[in-house]
């Protein structure tokens, strides 16, 4: 997992305004007045129930800009106010990782009076020709899907799942996504702005995030900034925060057999087709509960996901005789508190605690890339699947934003991304090295027939460990908003293995073909030492024109 690299790519984009990693947004515009002057010196106020501090105020500058950064999703009343002038509001709902444009005309008045705009405001980036795919809550949860970032991630334009997932049935198993032919380890996975991905076959799998925690996802397959390295689906979860009035939710979610189709006719049964791969059972129970524990200063969020799938695989069947079922279960249990400390500090902390476990692992396996460990159905359960004992998952965020001035917005962050698990020999296959019946117990594979029999692949102690950090600040004028930031992650990636026999036979419809030796107890240590990015970028505005360039060093 040693990984060097050196990059410098200069982005350079016509109205392009780079957006924060953490998939917040930007309300920005000019303030004018009734003869089309531009007004500086105009306060402008953003309040929302998103935003722990209430609101959030700027002083628009010489040219009658103004630039509020950092902005949650959710509904805002924009309130512009000058002595002299009446005060306009304008009312606008901005989701994740747009620049939403927000002017406003202003008259003289020598009373006191506020004019509201009742017009719709239009959300759309005007100023941003690469457009992601940004999914509210609501779109989320009306889009059937297992309900996870994969799923949820397929129904974008030119992204594609490995797998079909229909129903929630991989739910509890790693799915990919990918994107203009790029490999699943191409795509980056941000939650709250931080990399969830892990150290497994170079960042190919992410942990389980509970979807109640998520408010918005947005998706980005071209066009992405100096601030992503790689070019897959660049995929950002923007989580939500408990609010000043107490919330939950609950969603329930229940499949049996008796919702399964069949396709196999008396001709398939005369030919010897006993059954067919189907669903026994899918379970989802999620909520979540959020509020306040300190109005206006701390708030709290829980939420609590169950998961349950059970597989049957035809042609696998039970010792006693019964139809092979993998019994397949995902827990996970989640904690966030954020904490206005003052006016311009914000501090964030998230703990997602996952417990997977899987009874007998007859064809989803996660040993789907070496030799000799592709998932091949097993004939027998009991002797020739392995089963994943739940060791260690979880994600622990914390993230800190400064609002030092109007005009200069900092922000870092650390996550550890922890994902050690076993997978094993069912219960008594595993045997002394060296006896007769350690050379006996060997795994069989037949290449013909796609089983596996006598014994599952081989046992394995799985340690990835992925700790990341960045650090960002926007910093804007009349005329610029540079961004700046920095970015690294490292961490190990341990497997540890042995087989029976320190070998595997395979087999073409029951004839010996050839045979592939071990040497374990076989132990990979390997670890990701730095992934470090260094960016820069700076949008100029001009009249009706936005141009961006953009650095980034690689290490």
């Amino acid at each position: 997992m040693t990984k060097t690299k050196f990059a410098a790519h200069i982005f350079a984009f016509l109205a392009v305004v780079p957006s924060l990693a953490s998939a917040q947004s930007t309300i920005s515009g000019v303030v004018r007045d009734t003869s089309g002057a531009v007004m500086p010196g105009v306060t402008v106020d953003a309040a929302s129930e998103a935003l722990i501090e209430r609101s959030r105020t700027v002083v628009t500058n010489g040219d009658g800009r103004y630039a509020i950064v950092d902005v949650r999703p959710g509904l805002y009343t924009m309130t512009f106010t000058l002595p002299g002038f009446s005060t306009v509001k304008q009312q606008v709902t901005v989701p994740a990782n747009v620049s939403v444009p927000i002017d406003a005309d202003m008259k003289v008045s020598a009373l006191e009076e506020t004019v509201t705009v009742e017009a719709a405001v239009p959300t759309v980036d005007v100023e941003n020709v690469a457009h992601p795919v940004v999914l509210s809550r609501a779109d989320m949860d009306a889009i059937p899907s297992a309900r996870n970032m994969q799923s949820i991630g397929s129904y974008v334009p030119g992204v594609h799942l490995n797998t079909p997932d229909v129903a929630g049935s991989m739910q509890v198993q790693q799915t990919y996504i990918t994107t203009h032919g790029n490999l699943p380890q191409d795509s980056t996975y941000l939650l709250d702005g931080m990399l969830i991905n892990s150290t497994i076959a170079d960042g190919r799998a992410q942990n389980y995030i509970d979807n109640a925690i998520v408010q918005e996802t947005t998706y980005q397959t071209s066009s992405v900034t100096a601030e992503v390295s790689a070019g897959g689906v660049y995929t950002n979860m923007v989580p939500k925060d408990g609010g000043n009035e107490f919330h939950g939710d609950l969603f329930l979610g229940w499949v049996n057999s008796s919702f399964v189709g069949t396709n196999i006719d008396p001709k398939l049964i005369d030919r010897g087709v006993a059954g067919q791969s189907a669903v026994n059972k899918i379970e989802d129970f999620d909520g979540s509960l959020g509020g306040p524990i300190k109005k206006d200063k701390l708030w709290f969020l829980l939420t609590g996901r169950k998961q349950v799938t059970n597989l049957q695989s035809a042609g696998s069947f039970f010792t006693d005789g019964r139809p092979g079922i993998e019994h397949d279960s995902l827990d996970t249990g989640t904690a966030r508190l954020t904490w206005q400390i003052n006016p311009k500090n914000k501090v964030s902390g998230m703990w997602s605690r996952v417990w997977k476990s899987i009874s007998a692992d007859i064809v989803s396996s996660l040993f789907g890339l070496g030799q000799g460990m592709s998932p091949y159905n097993a004939t027998n359960p009991d002797i020739s699947s392995l089963h994943r004992d739940p060791v260690m998952y979880y994600v622990l965020q914390g993230r800190w934003t400064g609002t030092l001035t109007p005009s200069l917005l900092l922000q870092g962050g650390f996550s550890l991304n922890k994902e050690d698990f076993n997978v094993l020999y069912q219960p008594g296959i595993e045997q002394v090295p060296f006896t007769p019946a350690w050379y006996a117990g060997a795994s069989h594979l037949d290449v013909a027939l796609l089983t596996r029999s006598v014994a599952g692949a081989v046992n394995s102690h799985n340690k990835y460990d992925r700790y990341a950090w960045n650090g960002s600040g926007v910093y804007t004028t009349s005329a610029h908003t540079i961004k700046f930031g920095i970015q690294d992650s490292f961490g190990p990636a341990y497997v540890n293995n042995s087989a029976n026999g320190d070998a595997y036979y395979r087999f073409t419809n029951g004839v010996p073909l050839d045979v592939t030796a071990y040497n374990t107890p076989t132990v990979s240590k390997q670890r990701l030492n730095a992934d470090l990015g260094i960016y820069g970028m700076d949008t100029w505005h001009f009249k009706s024109l936005s141009m961006t360039a953009g650095l980034r060093w690689e290490y």
